[in-house]
Order: C-alpha cells, then structure tokens, then sequence
C-alpha cells in the first residue's frame, strides 16, 4: 500500500533584526515557492488524501477556481464536495469557483457555482 506523498516545501524564516529602540518590527512571512507536481494513484490505492495533496498550494490562498468539464456522475460531484471540505479548512479562502463548460446543441453554456464566506468582523 503506499503512502501519501510527503511535500516539505523549503521555508526560509528570516532572523528579526534588533533595533535600538527596543521595539519588535513585524516580520513578513516568506511564502515558499510553489512547484508544480505530477502525482500518479494507482486505481484502489489508499492513504492520499486532498489534504496531503492540497494544502502547500492553499497557504495564504484567497479563491480557488476548478475547471472541470467533466463533473456530471455523483462520485465525481461527491468528491468535489469532499474537496471543498478540505478548501474551507484553511481561514484564508473567501471563494470558491466551479466552472463548467456543457455542450448542447451548438452552444456552449457556462454553469459557475461558487461559495462566498463572509467577512468576520
């Protein structure tokens, strides 16, 4: 069985800086850089979550938007809520965007279903 894909990206956490007046300036954080990654699951393997997968692309994300033209079957719309489940987990995301292509007749019809969280004050 194998085991989810561990994904460590390289954070660089940068020394504070003393400053003589003996207040403690805010310090940004470094965003690691993202690479793009090619996962392949065999059919029937275990252990991979959308957690494991996901989450080092979701920090500090604001919106996600799928593109899918192939969301039509309930598995498919079960693991997109699944995946959405996952998205809402992380405080930083205000969106999230489906959009969906259908063909009839000639005409191409563009469905978009989102979520919106409101603001907390």
């Amino acid at each position: 069985m194998p085991s989810a894909p561990s994904v460590k990206p390289e954070v660089e956490i940068p020394a504070p800086e003393s400053s003589g007046s003996g207040l403690q300036e805010a310090i940004e954080p470094v965003i690691p850089a993202l690479k793009e990654q090619h996962f392949t699951i065999q059919y029937g393997a275990t252990g991979f979550s959308y957690e494991s997968l996901m989450s080092t692309y979701l920090v500090n994300a604001k919106a996600v938007l799928i593109e899918d033209p192939y969301i039509r079957a309930n598995h498919q719309i079960q693991n997109f809520v699944r995946f959405c489940e996952t998205v809402v987990k992380h405080a930083t995301i205000r969106k999230i965007g489906l959009d969906h292509p259908f063909a009839q007749v000639g005409q191409r019809m563009r469905c978009q279903a989102s979520y919106s969280r409101s603001e907390k004050k």
